[in-house]
Order: C-alpha cells, then sequence, then structure tokens
C-alpha cells in the first residue's frame, strides 16, 4: 500500500514537472503570444524575441506612395491680363490633400508646367491648367483675358527730331508711351513696350541705324497689345541730303584767342585756341514791383539747352577775345543764310558785329579772311516788359524803371549773313571784331529762301522742341507756369514756350495770353493759340492733359 502510494506521488510530481517545462516559453509560466504581429503579414516585428513561436520575422514592407485627392488654390497668381499678355504663374500656392490622410504645399517656384506656357494669351483663354510636380495629377486656374473698353494709348516723340539720316543711330527709348483706362494714365517702361517696322520686331529700341530704317518718311509701329498700339512717322534721308545739325548750341563752339588785347586790339588778329569760353548766363533776374518801387526779385530760366547763353561778350569784357567754330553739312552746294539766337541789354544795331569764315578761306597773306555783316538789323532787347505786361497796374512811382540787364526773356534771330557753302561739310567761323553787347544762345544754317511763319517752340525740357509738330504733355493739377518759379511780385508768369514770330523774334509765353484759352481741369486734348499782343501774329499748339496713376 505504501509502496502504491508514493509511486502516484511520483507520477503526480513528473506531470507537474513536463507541465512547468511546458509553460516556461518566452518566460511566461503559459503558451507564448506574439504582441508584434506586422499588420499586413502576420510576422513579428520584434527582432529581440527568440521563441520559436516568434521564429519567421516581418521583412520590411515598401510604402505605397499615396495620391492626391483634390487640391486647393490657397493664394492665386495674377488671373486678369490683356490680350498679348502672358501668363504669370508667380505668387501660386496650392493645398494637395493626399490619399494618406496627409497634406501638401506646393508653391510657384515648384511648377513648371502648365497650359500657354510662354505664349501669348487671347481673349479665347478662360483658364489655365497646372501639372502638380511629381504627381499625376492636374487643376484648372480660372483667367479673365479681355481689354478694358476705355484703353487708350498715346506716344510722345517730341523727344525725336523730325529727320535723321542715313548716318545716325537713333534711340527710341526716348519716347514717352502712356496708356490711360479708368480716367488715370501711366507711362510704360521702355520695356513693356515693342517696336516695329511692319510685322517685324525691332529687337534692340536703344539704337536702332537710321539706314536700316529705309529712306524717306518712316512708319513705326509702337505697340503696348496686339491691339494697342500706335504709328509714329519720321523722316530718314540721306546723309548729303539735308542741313545738320539744325541748330547748334553757341556754348558748345566757342573758344578762346591768344595774343589779343581785348581793350584796344581787334580780334581778327587774335590766334585760335581749343581752349572753350565759359562765361554764359542760363538765368536773368526778374525784378518785382511792391507798392510801385521796382526791386530785385530772383533769377529764373531764359535760355534753350538748360546750359545758358554765351555773354559778357562787349569790347570791355571778352568780346574780342573769343570766337565761334563749328560744322555744319548741307546738301547741296549754294548760298545759305547763317541766324544767331541773341538777346542784347537794348535794341542797337548789330551791323559790322560780326566776321564770318567760312571753310578756312584765307588771303594771300596766308590769314583767314571773313566778311563783315552789312545787313542793317537791330538787336530784341531782352527785357521788353513795359511792352507786354500792364504798365497801369504797376502804379509805379515817379522815377521807377526795370533794369536794362534784368529780366531779359525776350530773345531774336539775327540774320548774320549769306554765304556759298559747298556741298557737305563746312566749318563757319565767327568772330566780334567789336564786341557785342548781348547774349547768344544757339546758332542755325537755313536755306537762303526758307519761309519764316510763326511757331510755338518749348524749352521746358532742355534742347528746344517745335510744337507746330509735337503736342506738349501735362499732369492734371499742374499748370504750364508752374515750371518755372517767377516771383508772386513780378510783372508776367513765364513758362518756358516762346512764340517766334516771322520776324524771328521770339516772345515769351506768358499766364496773360493765356488766359481763357487753358482749361487745366480738362483730361485729354485741347486746342490752345497764343496771340502776341504786340504784333497780333498767333501761333497755336497741342495740349493734353492726363491723370497720373500712382505706382502702386
Amino acid at each position: 500500500m505504501k509502496a502504491l502510494t508514493k509511486r502516484i506521488i511520483c507520477f503526480i510530481i513528473a506531470i507537474a514537472s513536463l507541465t512547468c517545462i511546458a509553460l516556461s516559453g518566452c518566460g511566461k509560466t503559459e503558451a507564448h503570444v506574439c504582441e508584434s504581429k506586422c499588420p499586413k503579414c502576420g510576422y513579428c516585428l520584434n527582432k529581440d524575441c527568440k521563441d520559436p513561436a516568434c521564429e519567421l520575422k516581418c521583412p520590411g514592407h515598401k510604402e505605397e506612395k499615396a495620391t492626391i485627392t483634390s487640391v486647393e488654390v490657397t493664394l492665386a497668381p495674377k488671373t486678369s491680363y490683356y490680350p498679348g499678355e502672358v501668363f504669370d504663374i508667380t505668387g501660386l500656392v496650392a493645398t494637395a490633400k493626399l490619399s494618406n490622410g496627409k497634406s501638401k504645399t506646393f508653391f510657384d517656384s515648384e511648377f513648371t508646367t502648365w497650359t500657354k506656357k510662354g505664349e501669348q494669351l487671347t481673349k479665347d483663354d478662360d483658364k489655365i491648367t497646372v501639372s502638380v510636380p511629381g504627381y499625376d495629377y492636374t487643376f484648372d486656374i480660372e483667367i479673365t483675358v479681355a481689354l478694358p473698353t476705355d484703353l487708350t494709348m498715346t506716344v510722345d516723340s517730341s523727344a525725336l527730331k523730325e529727320r535723321y539720316t542715313t548716318e545716325e543711330t537713333i534711340d527710341f527709348t526716348v519716347l514717352t508711351v502712356r496708356v490711360a483706362t479708368e480716367g488715370y494714365t501711366s507711362i510704360l517702361k521702355a520695356e513693356e513696350w515693342k517696336l516695329k517696322k511692319g510685322e517685324t520686331e525691332i529687337a534692340d529700341k536703344t539704337a536702332v541705324a537710321a539706314k536700316d530704317l529705309g529712306t524717306g518718311e518712316v512708319t513705326l509701329t509702337v505697340e503696348y497689345l496686339p491691339d494697342v498700339k500706335k504709328d509714329i512717322v519720321l523722316t530718314v534721308v540721306e546723309a548729303d541730303k539735308i542741313i545738320s545739325p539744325s541748330f547748334i548750341e553757341a556754348e558748345d563752339c566757342v573758344y578762346k584767342l591768344s595774343g589779343v588785347d581785348n581793350a584796344s586790339e581787334s580780334s581778327l588778329l587774335g590766334t585760335e585756341t581749343n581752349t572753350l569760353y565759359t562765361a554764359k548766363e542760363k538765368t536773368s533776374m526778374a525784378q518785382i514791383v511792391k507798392d510801385g518801387v521796382i526791386s530785385d526779385g530772383k533769377k529764373i530760366s531764359n535760355g534753350t539747352s538748360g546750359k545758358g547763353a554765351v555773354s559778357s561778350l562787349g569790347t570791355k569784357q571778352n568780346g574780342r577775345t573769343v570766337y565761334f567754330k563749328f560744322t555744319v553739312k548741307v546738301p547741296q552746294a549754294g548760298n545759305y543764310k547763317i541766324k544767331a539766337r541773341a538777346a542784347g541789354t537794348g535794341g542797337g544795331s548789330v551791323r559790322n558785329m560780326f566776321a564770318i569764315n567760312v571753310n578756312g578761306a584765307k588771303g594771300s597773306d596766308g590769314k583767314f579772311t571773313f566778311t563783315l555783316n552789312d545787313k542793317d538789323q537791330y538787336m530784341v532787347a531782352g527785357n521788353q516788359l513795359l511792352n507786354y505786361c500792364d504798365e497801369a497796374s504797376l502804379n509805379l512811382q515817379e522815377g521807377q524803371k526795370f533794369t536794362a540787364w534784368y529780366n531779359m526773356f525776350f530773345w531774336g534771330m539775327l540774320d548774320i549773313g549769306t554765304f556759298e557753302l559747298a556741298k557737305g561739310e563746312n566749318v563757319i567761323r565767327i568772330y566780334m571784331p567789336n564786341g557785342f553787347y548781348g547774349n547768344i544762345d544757339y546758332f542755325e544754317v537755313v536755306e537762303n529762301d526758307e519761309p519764316e511763319e510763326a511757331k510755338i517752340l518749348s524749352m521746358r525740357t532742355g534742347p528746344r522742341v517745335d510744337l507746330s509738330k509735337n503736342a506738349l504733355y501735362l499732369n492734371k493739377g499742374e499748370k504750364l507756369t508752374d515750371l518755372v518759379l517767377t516771383p508772386e511780385l513780378h510783372p508776367e508768369k513765364y513758362t518756358l514756350l516762346y512764340i517766334r514770330l516771322s520776324s524771328g523774334k521770339e516772345v515769351p509765353v506768358t499766364e496773360r495770353m493765356l488766359e481763357g484759352k487753358v482749361d487745366y481741369t480738362k483730361v485729354g486734348e485741347q486746342k490752345v493759340t497764343v496771340v502776341d499782343p504786340v504784333s497780333n501774329e498767333e501761333a497755336s499748339f497741342t495740349l493734353i492733359i492726363e491723370e497720373m496713376k500712382e505706382e502702386d
């Protein structure tokens, strides 16, 4: 009995031991259950688990790329265009929703492909289709392509010359191109418009060889957009067909003489140098009147180029110690007039004041030969205020008068003489053996039978502009008198416009002459007629008033 009991106890112990061994896997006391199963393949993800039940490990799986389910444009690029413009993707920001629940943002620099890329847009284009980089997905951006119904364009070509020779190069970026819409005007940058001859675009607008344009009247097109363009016309002639240059600034061609005593000797005895003479005046004192008393005011502009007129030429100054020398081309041999724009402190005779030599002509003694201008003519007095202002309203006290060498805003064209010139280049020398009591602004060489007629000249932008052939532009809110800061108590208000009369006299166009003739509130074009109150001659010009759009 005891032996049976012992056997039973040993059997129970053996079974218990086997049970403990069976339950000892992964350090557990029960069957191993993997807690790191891969959801895709079901194998163990725990590389440190050594249990036989986890012997098969997950090999890893390559993640499939998410796809785009939708795109939202969070920041739009420019969407309104004129026909002819090119779609600009700058500024675009788009957010894509992905199939994995995530989102991704794309910026303008990341997009490389879209419809109409680099192409001019037309009125038929209403959307641009953009490809998302790295994904097989596109989205649309709606656009509008249309011209404003009131869009207009003007081209101010006054900075160009009327005629060019085939030897010249033309810079067309001096054109002022304006576009107006909704009552506002903007000036285009040179790169914003095209220059075309026919249908061919001129790539470099800064240096166009005149000879490449052809000769005669040449029509060119300034194009902002295919449907917004304007023609300009200029004349190109063979270099030997016109007088060139059309005028010569006196201050650019006046030099000093050596070996001559200004006080007693004639300039004809001097020796030429290449040293420029620099005495010049570009302003004149504008006197004021207060309580009938005249006093000094301030200096204001009175020349053409802005560089001034040659001055201090009297016998007691420098007249005998300087000379003028310039070259002019004429189309054919014949007689030509030499003229000078000048003004003096008085209206005295200029007979025998100029000695002219053409093409270095010399006498038997080997010296230059000169011809004196013997025409009996009188210089225009630069100060003619009492002839033009309302003298009665000044209530001048007894003995009060304007100073002769102040208020010199009146000019005249002197006929220096008629001379036979050779075809092509001619060198002109002008000496002043008796001095010259005035200022000289520029010289002109014209055909001997050229007719004279009244016209308006503008000196507002430097060199003169003939307003009989060019329009004058003004911003709304400005007045023609604003450019010249005339003292408040000066009898007149100036504009830097002149009316050149048939006599050659140039009268400043003043505020008084413009009264009731200019509507400064009217945007657009208006014709202005100016009448010289002394001679009653008149001339007209076109004024265009614009309302400028402020830059963003």
